[in-house]
């Protein structure tokens, strides 16, 4: 699964036209009731009214500023003039979410009216997150005809109304746990309908959780079919187990292209953890076929996805991303090893030590000032030498290195490591892990270290693997980024 988070420009975006509607509709009411200001008012009520109208409208004005306002130095709203009146807000705090807001209207007669509104949520940056199927993406289509057969890598999926249903399902991470999901928008590719005209395709929600499976029309047992969710396990009802309540539908033509769903509701409870994300069901209408480009697709421009654009509530903003390395190397002699399928950490008969190295773009996808809540390097082991566990560090690069060109003495060509051969890294010891112990997935909690490259405390040249005290000839192997699996990752959770 792969995403492209893109930021906005602070505030959220959607209450400058909030305001802009409660202002017009104050504004539409003062007209029928005043006669553009001049009708004269006949009863004390009827001018309270009007007052708390434009209380409404100071509230509106301070809740907009102080989405605007990055979660911090709130201030008073000062008495602005609205027509013929007046209004102004006060806010309790000066950062952070929820507040209070206490606005007042003031009209030209001197009538006022004051109320608060408590336990106010105020938002952040907008986010867009575009979220993408990748090559072993979650899609698949089911058919009735092969019961048994499962169409996991297939390029393209296949929906009717009796016999053809798609899942997709996409990975909302990275969608803050904080976040008010404002548009949520499902896009698929139509290569073809059958028969002529225009049909509707629903979305319902998937109940059940299923697994992709490896097949392109086969029965290999890992994946979802008709009658099973993951190759053995039956659906409570062939074809699937989904909510009959149709969550957004779309109509369809002949005219090959991109569709678009609004699937808004869904996402937000998912989002809001109300219920699990399972995924979704695409379901036709009619028994005519309608053919989209999965997730294998050749053509990536074709692939399913969900854009979400959400705003996190401040103190309440929490994201999890996964990055993968950018460059990887192991230190072995003069050589130089930046193409291979792995790393090596250990000593050799030799009795010289193997440094794994590895950097990852931290600084593209974290924001500047964002807060590391943590970060997770993780490689995964799959092949020991000797039968001795050994102990593995973590440290801090503190010099630029190429991946294709670095060794034991150089960090790039005709560049010497300037902490001496085997590369220049901070001593102190960031974490350690235990390796040597068997085929699994090892962790380091670099957590403090990508704070400093996030603060720009530190260049974010990347963390070298040092091992402890170990006997000669003791060594393991663990995945690069070159490996057809299991490459490197950190995982970043962050509130910015």
């Amino acid at each position: 699964m792969s995403s492209r988070r893109d930021s906005a420009a602070p505030g959220f975006i959607l209450l400058p036209v909030v305001l802009a509607l409660s202002l017009i509709a104050v504004i539409a009411f003062l007209l029928n009731r005043e006669a553009a200001t001049e009708l004269e008012m006949t009863s004390a009520s009827a001018r309270g009214g009007i007052a708390q109208f434009v209380a409404e409208a100071g509230f509106r004005h301070q809740l907009w500023r102080l989405n605007q306002a990055g979660c911090t130095g709130y201030t008073d709203l000062p008495a602005t003039l609205f027509g013929a009146h007046i209004y102004g807000a006060s806010v309790s705090a000066t950062q952070g979410s929820p507040v209070t807001i206490t606005a007042t209207g003031n009209l030209a007669d001197g009538t006022a009216r004051t109320y608060s509104h408590v336990n106010v949520p105020v938002y952040t940056a907008v986010t867009t997150t575009v979220l993408q199927p990748g090559a072993a993406g979650e899609d698949l289509w089911l058919d009735a005809s092969n019961p048994t057969w499962n169409f996991g890598v297939d390029s393209a999926m296949r929906a009717n109304n009796n016999n053809r249903n798609i899942l997709i399902r996409f990975d909302l991470s990275a969608i803050s746990s904080g976040s008010k999901v404002t548009s949520a928008t499902l896009d698929l590719y139509l290569e073809n309908l059958g028969g002529t005209g225009d049909t509707v395709m629903n979305i319902h929600r998937v109940t059940q959780s299923w697994q992709e499976g490896t097949g392109s029309g086969s029965a290999t047992g890992d994946g979802a079919t008709w009658n099973s969710y993951d190759g053995s396990g039956l659906w409570s009802a062939p074809g699937g187990d989904y909510d009959p309540s149709v969550a957004a539908s779309a109509t369809v033509s002949t005219s090959s292209g991109i569709y678009s769903w609004d699937v808004t509701a869904l996402v937000n409870i998912w989002a809001g953890g109300i219920v699990a994300n399972e995924g979704l069901l695409l379901r036709g209408t009619e028994s005519r076929i309608a053919r989209f480009s999965s997730g294998d697709h050749a053509n990536a421009t074709r692939h399913p996805s969900l854009t979400v654009t959400s705003a996190c509530q401040c103190g309440n903003c929490q994201f999890t991303t996964t990055l993968s390395a950018v460059g990887d190397t192991w230190i072995r002699g003069n050589q130089t090893k930046g193409t291979l399928n792995r790393v090596r950490a250990g000593v050799n008969n030799g009795g010289n030590s193997y440094y794994p190295l590895l950097r990852f773009d931290v600084l593209s996808t974290i924001p500047p000032g964002a807060t590391i809540l943590s970060a997770v390097l993780r490689l995964y082991e799959y092949q020991q030498t000797g039968a001795q566990s050994y102990s593995v560090n973590a440290h801090k690069i503190t010099q630029d290195w190429v991946e294709a060109q670095a060794n034991r003495d150089n960090a790039s060509t005709g560049t010497p490591w300037t902490g001496g051969p085997g590369g220049t890294y901070d001593p102190t010891v960031i974490d350690s892990t235990t390796v040597n112990t068997g085929d699994a997935w090892r962790e380091w909690d670099v957590t403090p270290l990508v704070q400093e490259w996030v603060d720009g405390a530190a260049g974010d040249y990347g963390v070298q693997l040092v091992n402890g005290p170990v006997a000669n000839g003791t060594n393991t192997k663990l995945r690069s980024r070159e490996a057809t699996s299991n490459q490197p990752e950190l995982v970043v959770t962050y509130s910015p």
